[in-house]
């Protein structure tokens, strides 16, 4: 992943490994994430990926963090 910083703005670029639910193994997609801060905190955090191939949100949820792993 390549990281870009400015100020109190991040930017991440990269490609993430996915489960499709619906397809077995797995698909690769790109994604970027802008991470802004305020303070000791965080403003704001957005992703951005990708997922037009494989239509996720027909199905369900388009992006599940799972913290266990």
């Amino acid at each position: 992943a390549r990281v870009h910083e400015s100020g109190s703005t991040a930017l991440a670029e990269g490609t993430m490994d996915v489960r499709l639910a619906r397809e077995p193994g797995s698909a690769s997609l790109p994604f970027a994430l802008v991470a802004v801060a305020e303070g000791r905190g965080l403003r704001r955090l957005s992703v951005y990926l990708d997922a037009r191939p494989f239509r996720p949100w027909s199905d369900g949820p388009v992006l599940v963090l799972d913290a266990a792993t």
